[in-house]
């Protein structure tokens, strides 16, 4: 879910604010981008899926790393899940069943928002497909005080 926050340096901050307590441990899977730069393509499909699923800017597993010590964890490594999921087949899925006759009422009522997911979806399938959207996961531990 960490792919839907705005404010990551904020949202990291609170969680280490709440496990800090108990010496507390976070343990965190998000859709993100590569590391590195982007061709014209990708970026173009990571702004329509931003666009059509009212996503902030994506980052990469990295850069959600570099964030942890600054909000006080200690270092980690991320690591990159992509290959242990199947989200083609629950993206597929999702479209299969939107397509189907008793569906398309509902599609037609919810207007171009219902369209515009659909889309995003086949994005994110494409973005996976050329493996330029990863499935990271990582543990922050609090840092010791």
């Amino acid at each position: 879910m960490a792919e839907h926050i705005p404010q990551r340096e904020r949202f990291l901050g609170e969680i280490n604010r709440m496990l800090n307590k108990n010496h507390g441990r976070l343990a965190m899977v998000t859709w993100c981008k590569k590391d590195g730069v982007l061709d014209f393509d990708e970026e173009i499909a990571l702004y329509y899926i931003s666009e059509w699923y009212n996503l902030p800017r994506w980052v990469s597993m990295e850069r959600w790393a570099s964030l942890g010590p600054q909000c006080g964890f200690e270092p980690t490594t991320p690591q990159d899940w992509s290959k242990g999921i199947r989200p083609l087949q629950f993206w597929g899925d999702i479209l299969k069943t939107s397509l189907e006759p008793k569906n398309i009422i509902g599609l037609v009522q919810i207007g171009d928002s219902g369209v515009k997911a659909g889309a995003a979806a086949a994005l994110m399938g494409y973005g996976f497909l050329k493996d330029f959207i990863k499935f990271g996961a990582m543990r922050m531990d609090v840092r010791s005080t």
